[in-house]
């Protein structure tokens, strides 16, 4: 379930994401509904208001943690993907496949967004046709990649780029993934240590990440944004992951 609050006040646009379990009770003589309780996979405690505790209520809590997220997500094409569950850190979901454009590193890897850059604004492709701007930029094991729009529909539509560019194009499969969303400037030892949490997380899950997957580093943001507003992400595939018990 997603949700977004009225822009006023919350003029930053917040959006709520919620999975969990509805358990309803029937009344087969009334045939009416006689009791509805939610339960959410974010929160361990499922006192919304109130925990039997005496701590800090959880559901509260987890409302307040999302309305006052302020990174920002530009207004741009990303990959359509469903949150299939949402815990505390980290969300689960399912990506559909995309097109990327992608470094093939060697000589050019050290200026791979530049590269990238020129490829899809016409001077690094055969035939100079230029593309829209998407967001995230993934990068994993030294590698870039930019998401190409959903206009592209196999890597033989997109353009061809120019020999001795080394940027190649090729379809990304989708699939499940574990992503951990975080802030800041997105240094190496940010993504190091936002994956140390996420792995950290998916073992007190039960959830199994993929063998020999490495992990992808997203960026959605603009070089000169504020770091308390970038959006970066850190993804890293699943198996075995069982949809039929959501």
């Amino acid at each position: 379930m997603e949700m977004s609050p009225p822009t006023i006040p919350f003029f930053w646009q917040p959006s709520l994401t919620f999975t969990g379990t509805s358990v309803m009770g029937y009344n087969p003589e009334t045939s009416k509904v006689k009791s509805h309780f939610d339960t959410w996979d974010s929160i361990e405690n499922q006192g919304y208001f109130a925990s039997p505790n005496g701590g800090t209520p959880e559901g509260v809590t987890e409302i307040l943690k999302q309305i006052f997220d302020l990174t920002a997500t530009p207004d741009l094409e990303t990959p359509n993907y469903a949150v299939l569950r949402r815990f505390a850190s980290y969300e689960v979901r399912e990506y559909e496949p995309f097109m990327v454009a992608g470094t093939a590193g060697g000589a050019n890897s050290g200026n791979a967004f530049g590269v990238l850059a020129g490829y899809i604004f016409g001077q690094g492709n055969e035939t100079g046709e230029t593309m829209a701007m998407t967001t995230p930029v993934f990068t994993s094991q030294g590698k870039m990649q930019f998401v190409m729009s959903r206009s592209f529909t196999s890597p033989e539509s997109l353009p061809m780029p120019r020999q001795g560019t080394g940027v190649n194009v090729s379809e990304e499969s989708g699939g499940v993934y574990a992503v951990l969303r975080f802030n800041g400037i997105a240094t190496e030892n940010a993504a190091k240590d936002a994956e140390q949490r996420l792995d950290d997380a998916l073992r007190r899950s039960g959830l199994i990440r993929a063998a020999d997957s490495p992990s992808s580093l997203a960026q959605y943001n603009e070089p000169l944004t504020n770091p308390l507003q970038r959006r970066n992400e850190l993804l890293v595939k699943l198996e075995g992951f069982e949809k039929g018990k959501l």
